[in-house]
C-alpha cells in the first residue's frame, strides 16, 4: 500500500455508498488494520489503472489495425 500523503496534498470528497458495500469495506479495514479510506484510495487507483491499461490496449490495437504498430510516429 502506498504511503499516505500529507494533508496539504489531500482534498475532502464526500459521497454515498451502498450500505452492504460500505459495511464490507469497514470490516476489511479492520482485518487489514488500516482505514476504510486507505482501501477506497487503493480501489480507485486500481480502477484508474484498469482504464489506463484498457485505453493503451485499444490504442495499440488501433495502431495495429492501421499498420502503424512498428512505425515511428
Amino acid at each position: 500500500m502506498e504511503e499516505i500523503k500529507p494533508p496539504a496534498e489531500r482534498d475532502r470528497f464526500t459521497t454515498t455508498l451502498d450500505v452492504d458495500l460500505l459495511q464490507k469495506i469497514k470490516i476489511l479495514a479492520i482485518y487489514e488494520k488500516c482505514s476504510a479510506n486507505d482501501l477506497l484510495e487503493e480501489a480507485i487507483e486500481d480502477l484508474l489503472k484498469k482504464y489506463d491499461d484498457k485505453k493503451a490496449a485499444e490504442e495499440t490495437k488501433q495502431k495495429a489495425d492501421n499498420g502503424q504498430l512498428f512505425k515511428n510516429e
